[in-house]
């Protein structure tokens, strides 16, 4: 349910890119084409190995070494062009965001200013629509993109070789789970040091525009002890962040690899029995 949520969530934001409706429908255009041309580029390596190398036939090598060439320009074509109208979108919507937010933020009445920090106020303008942007802006698409090939690559797998197909769905989610896990933990910490980083925000605010009054009754050593304690608060926060996505990039490198290890071993094995060619 709170997943639901999360993602009908992300509807909110199609207000601000309706204005730019078509510069999305060409991003999605390329985004598909891209994906299209990365499971074209395995075919062509596939082609290459099997007509050019094993083959033995030089016209056949050029003839797929040259297709292999226009695929690949297609590619850096389409991703070129999918990255430049993502991070265009990504830039346009957190600068709408941004002044929507100001905006509002001028209409409050001076009770909210009392009981809400100007820390955490400056925190969601600017960190909050920050990630808003790089959501809009790479995220988004990145997940697409991958959504896509890796349907497409399992396709093309489960037609190649059921056996390899079956053993990538057992593995695909012993590798996914523990990722999930590790990033639902990072999340959190990351809130918790965006929150350490706008308290420390606060209290410089505050020392600083009440300096005089720090001065008069000698409270400088008060204010510099707290800073220092919220200050190493922050350090700790973003230690244990950095802790969990050390542990995510382990298990990532580990269980990813392990498993593209283990499928080209099965696989090998079943080319040394002549069950599939070196391409496939």
């Amino acid at each position: 349910m709170a997943a639901r949520q999360k993602v009908a969530s992300l509807g909110l934001l199609l207000p601000y890119l309706r204005p730019y409706i078509g510069r999305v429908v060409l991003a999605g255009v390329a985004l598909v084409a891209a994906s299209g041309l990365v499971l074209g580029l395995g075919q062509g390596v596939r082609h290459l190995v099997d007509e050019g190398f094993g083959g033995g036939s030089a016209a056949a090598l050029d003839r797929t070494a040259l297709v292999m060439f226009g695929l690949v320009a297609a590619l850096a074509a389409a991703t070129c062009g999918r990255f430049f109208l993502m991070a265009w979108l990504g830039e346009r919507v957190a600068a709408d965001l941004r002044r929507n937010v100001f905006d509002h933020l001028l209409t409050l009445s001076p009770a909210y200013y009392e009981t809400t920090r100007t820390g955490d106020i400056l925190s969601r303008l600017t960190a909050d629509i920050a990630l808003l942007q790089s959501l809009t802006g790479s995220a988004i698409s990145m997940g697409l993109r991958n959504i896509l090939t890796g349907g497409g690559a399992f396709a093309m797998l489960l037609f190649t070789s059921p056996k390899l197909a079956g053993i990538i769905a057992v593995v695909v989610p012993m590798v996914v789970v523990p990722m999930i896990a590790f990033g639902r933990r990072e999340k959190r910490l990351s809130r918790t040091a965006q929150e350490r980083i706008a308290d420390l925000s606060d209290t410089a605010e505050e020392t600083i525009n009440g300096l005089r009054a720090v001065q008069a009754f000698t409270h400088e050593a008060v204010d510099r002890a707290r800073y220092s304690v919220q200050v190493e608060s922050s350090v700790a926060a973003a230690l244990r962040r950095i802790g969990t996505r050390a542990l995510l990039i382990l298990a990532v490198i580990l269980l990813g690899f392990g498993a593209v290890t283990f499928s080209l071993w099965v696989g090998g094995r079943d080319v040394i029995e002549g069950r599939m060619t070196g391409g496939e």
